[in-house]
């Protein structure tokens, strides 16, 4: 699995301040280990004091969601290039 990027140290800095365990942060980091996804979970926390850990789970997905559908629309787009 790819190291984490300095956002998501940051993430898990902020999620760990805010009370959520380290077991549940490192988790979340690890799948958020590129700026780009931890920017996005950083933004969607941004807005909230305190979410239940579903909640975040359910972020973390959709991030990583939007994040293969992007990565699969590059590879498609580049396939069509190359014909």
């Amino acid at each position: 699995m790819k190291p984490k990027s300095e956002k998501s140290i940051e993430l898990y800095h902020i999620m760990t301040e805010r009370g959520y365990p380290e077991e549940f942060c490192d988790v979340i980091t690890r799948n958020l280990n590129t700026d780009f996804t931890a920017q996005r979970m950083l933004w969607y926390l941004s807005h909230y004091e305190y979410l239940p850990e579903g909640e975040i789970v359910d972020e973390m997905l959709a991030i990583l969601s939007d994040r293969n559908a992007i990565a699969e629309k590059r590879i498609r787009k580049n396939q069509c290039c190359m014909e």
